[in-house]
Order: structure tokens, then sequence, then C-alpha cells
């Protein structure tokens, strides 16, 4: 979805682009706690979402959205249009031109985009909280609950899950810095 958007929004030269724009980013100015209780709130008709693993999912798409449209939107943006005009009038269809000439370039922000909405939605609590079912629960809201509860043993298995989380998100982020390398030795070799 994040990469729609961004597409969108990269072709936009209108007046009404700033506008959309500020659209898609609400939910990076909203907390996730309101966005959980509003998906709780809102998803019951026409089909019963709340407690199903779709409902989390969309929780988790919906925050790392606007994270998705900042990494893609310079890169989208800083791919010259005269490489699209030269594959068009070589011959290629707005498809072909699209994936022969500037997804390969724009290939790595992509990359980070989905990594860093992982890693977003990775460490995500407020709205998993009010979407997830017990037997479904994020490594957040499983280390809140072992948290909650008395006792060294629920102690011991909330601090295993955090330095997991810890892991997976130094990780992540690893992934991101590697990445982000290529893009700038990729942006090196183009000058």
């Amino acid at each position: 979805m994040g990469l729609c958007a961004a597409l969108f929004l990269s072709g936009r030269d209108s007046r009404f682009r700033a506008v959309t724009e500020s659209l898609f980013m609400l939910p990076l100015a909203t907390s996730a706690v309101p966005l959980g209780l509003g998906f709780i709130l809102a998803l019951h008709w026409p089909l019963d979402l709340r407690g199903t693993p779709l409902l989390v999912i969309l929780a988790h798409s919906l925050v790392g959205f606007p994270f998705v449209m900042r990494v893609l939107l310079p890169a989208l943006r800083s791919v010259p249009r005269d490489l699209r005009e030269a594959a068009t009038t070589l011959g290629a269809s707005p498809w072909t031109s699209w994936w022969r000439v500037e997804l390969p370039l724009v290939l790595p922000a992509v990359g980070v985009a989905a990594l860093f909405a992982f890693t977003v939605s990775l460490g995500e609590f407020g709205a998993s909280l009010f979407a997830v079912r017990p037997e479904l629960a994020t490594l957040p809201v499983s280390i809140y609950r072992y948290l909650s509860h008395p006792g060294p043993l629920n102690y011991a298995k909330a601090m295993a899950m955090g330095v997991w989380l810890m892991i997976m998100t130094a990780g992540s982020f690893w992934l991101i810095s590697r990445l982000m390398g290529l893009m700038r030795a990729g942006g090196a070799q183009d000058e």
C-alpha cells in the first residue's frame, strides 16, 4: 500500500499533493492507542473483524504506512524523468518502463521501507493491545502480560522476550544500514 501511495504522490505535480501527502501521514501524528480503539469501534460492520488476525495486520499496516511513505517518496522523486521518457521513446510500455527501469533503481529503498515497517510493527504495542486476542498476542503484548503477573518465572519469560525483541530490532536496523549503504554506493556510481 505504501509503495502504491508513494507512486501516486511522486507523479503528482498538482497543488493538492501537499494536502494528500499530509492525509497519508496522519497515522504518524496520531497515537496508536486511539487507532487501535478506532479499529475496535469501527470494524464491526459489515464484516466483524474484531478478534481476527486480519485486524492486527490492518492496525500494524496503518502504523507502518507513513514510515514507508517517508522512505519511498524521496527515492521515487529522485528517479530522473528522462529515463522513463527514454524507455518510452525506445518502445517500452509504461509498465515495462516501471518494471525494467525505475523499479531496479528504487529497489533498495523498497527493501529499507519494508524493513522499517517491519521493525515499527515488531515493537507496536498501543494498537496491538486493543486488536490482539490472547492466543495471537504480539511480542510486546506478551511481554506486558507476563510483567503484569507476579512471579519470577513470568518475569524471566518477559525478559527473554525483551531480549529477542531487541535482537530482532537491532538486526533489522543493521540490515537497513546495509541497504542504505547500497543506495549510497549506487548513487555514487551514477555520478
